[in-house]
């Protein structure tokens, strides 16, 4: 397992390619393209929760350190890492109830500056930086 300690970034990925939902193919990111998305950038999604859509920011710090906060203010944090060509969260904080068990996910370019992750399809956008201010 490779761990992230690369400063300033948090899981916000640059230089992605086309846009999913245009039938372009998938392309997997390794881990390589992988920590350069997001270290020191921060993963943003808005989804549906029953009738309300609630938009969650994850911030990945070079030091491996994911923090998470949601709209509705519900914190979580994580330790990040790669392993291969995965991003791997083991969560230190569940802060919401809808969190997941401790996983890895290949993760692939969606568009520019957007990610879709092998677990459920997720789509997030990289902010560049943690303009949410949060602290690991």
């Amino acid at each position: 397992m490779r761990k992230i300690t690369m400063g300033i970034a948090v899981l916000a990925v640059s230089a992605l390619g086309a846009c999913a939902t245009d039938n372009t193919p998938k392309v997997k990111l390794t881990g390589a393209e992988i920590e350069k998305a997001v270290v020191g950038n921060t993963l943003e999604r808005t989804f549906s929760a029953g009738p309300n859509l609630i938009t969650s920011q994850n911030f990945y710090s070079p030091a491996g350190v994911m923090v998470s906060q949601n709209s509705k203010g519900e914190q979580g944090a994580a330790n990040w890492s790669i392993k291969g060509d995965e991003m791997c969260l083991k969560w230190t904080k569940k802060g919401f109830d809808w969190m997941v068990s401790d996983s890895c996910v290949s993760l692939f370019k969606a568009g520019e500056k957007r990610l879709e992750s092998s677990s459920g399809g997720t789509i997030w956008t990289v902010r560049d930086g943690n303009p949410a201010n949060l602290k690991p």
